[in-house]
């Protein structure tokens, strides 16, 4: 759903203003992580050495475009052939590469081929960066629906744990991921359907660095209902075996009247900063080892995010009772 890539430097020399803006809009912004070790704000072009930093300063302080520094050069300069490429495949996937390193690595420019596969790498010329396979495949997955039996330990390395990853190394604010489910507490109580909730906050536990985690929920107002669901949080996630110093440092549930789920247009999503994740049948598709039924699924670019602040916004606004962990006091 996420495509790591890099850029040479020197195509971003050689860059027009319209490929620029193609790889921004359909490549960085939707579903691309950049990679780089700061030599592309060392670019001798200073339009695009500038845009390039202010997208870093703003993935720094909100969270998007994804954006991650790697310690070791890239050494464009002895990278002569497609084979010297392939190096670099666990770190990236996608090379947006200038015109002669297209012409020295053979990569094509017609009859409807555009790139070409170095080992685990797709190398292809940053004029031509939207249309870049491994781009086209991750597009579909980010609108693909969720197919009952799939394991629920591939949906989280196949759709989120990118996400989860690299939306979480925000450094001006504690990143926050928000879960807004109406049955997210109901099914915990639910003793056949308990486990989806608390096998998402697992897998978002595991991802380094650490974040705050917001669950809104619907809520039946019974004391009863609130005792059954308090207990089952301290106890799954005492289970959990939390840390403020890593992973998860903090959740806060707030049980809202099932009403106010329904006047909202989308009432199921997970949100990691700025990227919103819209989910049909919501935390459950993580409940068991596979997922229990089929659910749609759609990726909401940081344009949209607004609409989803607004949601979290207005069932806050109307919450009745809230838990948290750690507690309070």
């Amino acid at each position: 759903m996420f495509v790591k890539f890099a850029i040479e430097p020197e195509a971003l020399d050689d860059a027009d203003d319209a490929s620029f803006e193609r790889v921004k809009r359909n490549c960085w912004l939707p579903n691309g992580i950049l990679v780089d070790s700061g030599s592309l704000v060392n670019s001798s072009n200073p339009d695009y050495r500038s845009e390039i930093e202010t997208a870093i300063k703003n993935f720094h302080s909100s969270g998007s475009p994804l954006f991650v520094r790697i310690d070791d050069p890239i050494d464009w300069q002895s990278t002569q052939a497609c084979s010297d490429l392939e190096r670099y495949q666990d770190i990236f996937a996608l090379a947006l590469i200038e015109e002669a390193r297209a012409l020295e690595f053979g990569v094509p420019e017609s009859d409807g081929e555009y790139s070409k596969i170095c080992g685990g790498i797709e190398a292809i010329r940053f004029s031509h960066a939207d249309l870049a396979i491994r781009l086209e495949n991750a597009k579909d997955l980010s609108q693909r629906m969720i197919r009952k039996g799939m394991s629920v330990e591939d949906l989280w390395q196949e759709r989120f744990r990118l996400l989860a990853m690299y939306s979480k190394r925000t450094m001006d604010r504690v990143p926050q991921v928000t879960i807004v489910d109406r049955y997210a507490v109901p099914n915990i109580i639910n003793a056949s359907r308990n486990d989806g909730l608390f096998n998402l906050l697992r897998f978002v536990h595991a991802e380094p660095p650490g974040c705050m985690v917001t669950i809104f929920s619907g809520y039946t107002n019974t004391e009863q209902y609130k005792f059954n669901a308090y207990r089952r949080l301290d106890e799954e996630i005492a289970n959990l075996g939390l840390s403020k110093a890593k992973g998860i440092r903090q959740i806060q549930v707030f049980l809202c009247p099932s009403r106010l789920f329904g006047n909202e247009s989308h009432d199921r999503h997970i949100r990691f900063n700025e990227f919103t994740c819209e989910i049909g049948t919501g935390v459950e598709v993580f409940s068991g080892s596979e997922v229990p039924r089929n659910s749609t699924f759609a990726l909401k670019p940081p344009t949209q995010v607004q609409t989803y602040i607004e949601i979290a916004n207005n069932l806050k606004d109307g919450k009745l009772d809230d838990w948290r962990w750690p507690p309070r006091g």
